[in-house]
């Protein structure tokens, strides 16, 4: 979900914030980013109606929506 270069700018950024850290702390900020990375691609997809959300047990579940699957199958079609 990161790229090499990404993963540097984070450690470079952590670096920058305190200048010792432990391998601890660098993976706590990369799975920060991945997760946020993550959220954000769910965001964009419900906000562009391809994806619904429901609420189960306080638990946020998304579902794809028709013009999602379509969008995706545009795009599996496009990259074959």
């Amino acid at each position: 979900m990161l790229t090499d270069e990404e993963t540097q700018q984070l450690i470079m950024a952590l670096a920058n914030g305190q200048e010792e850290f432990s391998e601890a702390d660098a993976q706590k900020l990369l799975d920060w980013a991945i997760e946020t990375r993550l959220n954000q691609g769910f965001l964009e997809n419900v906000l562009s109606g391809n994806a619904a959300v429901k609420i189960v047990d306080g638990e946020l579940l998304f579902k794809i929506t028709d013009p999602g699957i379509a969008k995706a199958e545009a795009l599996i079609k496009e990259k074959s």
